[in-house]
């Protein structure tokens, strides 16, 4: 009895290993066959993950096909086919947008340029008509020869701050041996302060020249006096006018 004990323990080991065998060959033979049934079927959504990803912003038009699809990725592409149309109308209307906005930018930058040509011209007519009346302001003023030779060793420092200037220097010869010479500072800078400058200029020329007078006092009185006779005759209330010295050379 024992003997057939102990062979019967052994068979049931050997039918025990046999079975743990079987069922571990059945099992590997199970994992490949899912894997590979996995592998197959996660095929299509893989390439429909490579298929979107090759979308770019040029490509929006593309949609991606359905009909190939696994029923289950149908709904999948069809939803991405609505997006993918709503991103290409969003595209067409913002190359629209930017092809407007570069053509408004143009237009404005012609209208710019227009103006800046015309800036420049009426800058260069002004500018041209100023310098033309420097040189009339410059033929008012008594040349540096003319001064040096009524006052030797004197010198000449006129250094306008634009182009034309309210500043002026004058200097005349009178009878008695007397040399009148003056340096004055008018109201204003630039156009206006050399429009008062020619008012003043030609007052002293007048109050010296025409009323003969020679005492600085006199000269400078008779000047205010023409001065505010001139600009009286203006509708408009003028207050321009000079700060002035104004000296007498004795050369006796």
């Amino acid at each position: 009895v024992a003997k057939d004990r102990t062979e019967l323990d052994a068979s049931m080991r050997a039918i025990g290993v046999t079975i743990l065998s079987v069922g571990a060959a059945i099992l590997a033979f199970t994992a490949m066959i899912v894997g590979m049934v996995v592998r197959w079927g996660l095929r299509p959504l893989a390439a429909l993950g490579a298929r979107v990803s090759s979308i770019d912003s040029l490509s929006l038009s593309e949609r991606l096909p359905t009909d190939s699809m696994p029923a289950e990725l149908r709904p999948i592409c069809s939803r991405l086919n609505e997006l993918l149309a709503r991103l290409e109308e969003m595209n067409i209307l913002k190359s629209r947008q930017n092809e407007l906005l570069e053509q408004q930018v143009k237009e404005r930058t012609l209208e710019i340029n227009e103006q800046k040509e015309k800036l420049a011209e009426k800058n260069r007519e002004i500018t041209d008509s100023i310098t033309y009346a420097k040189r009339i302001q410059n033929a008012v003023l008594p040349p540096v020869g003319y001064v040096k030779e009524l006052l030797p060793g004197s010198f000449v420092l006129y250094l306008p701050k634009d182009i034309v200037a309210g500043d002026f220097y004058w200097t005349a010869e009178v009878e008695g041996g007397k040399i009148l010479f003056a340096v004055a500072d008018c109201t204003g800078h630039g156009v206006p302060g050399a429009l008062v400058s020619i008012v003043c200029f030609n007052a002293l020329n007048r109050a010296v020249k025409e009323f003969g007078l020679t005492r600085p006092a006199e000269i400078l009185d008779k000047v205010r006096e023409l001065v505010i006779e001139t600009f009286a005759r203006s509708n408009e209330k003028v207050k321009d006018g000079m700060d002035i010295a104004l000296c007498s050379l004795d050369t006796r």
